[in-house]
């Protein structure tokens, strides 16, 4: 195999891995409502955090997705305040 057809070859595997990891990551994390009955908001963001930084994912990438699991209180919070997040 030639020096370019390696490298085609690993790029390609490693988008395909990228791939697998962000499908991971959007079906890992439960839905969070902002019910602190249901589940302990600081436990769900340390999850999300563990599985962003196994991912190596950016800050941007990771509250696309993270917010993505928002849902009931929560998502009404995240529609209120997203346009005044900075990264």
């Amino acid at each position: 195999m030639t020096g370019e057809n390696t490298r085609s070859t690993h790029n390609s595997t490693s988008l395909e891995a990228s791939k697998c990891k962000i499908t991971k990551f959007l079906s890992e994390p439960k839905k969070f409502t902002g019910s602190m009955t249901k589940r302990n908001p600081l436990s769900w963001f340390r999850h999300v955090d563990h599985i962003r930084r196994g991912l190596n994912l950016g800050d941007e990438e990771a509250i696309l997705v993270a917010t993505s699991h928002f849902s009931g209180h929560a998502k009404l919070w995240w529609d209120t305040i997203e346009s005044e997040v900075k990264t």
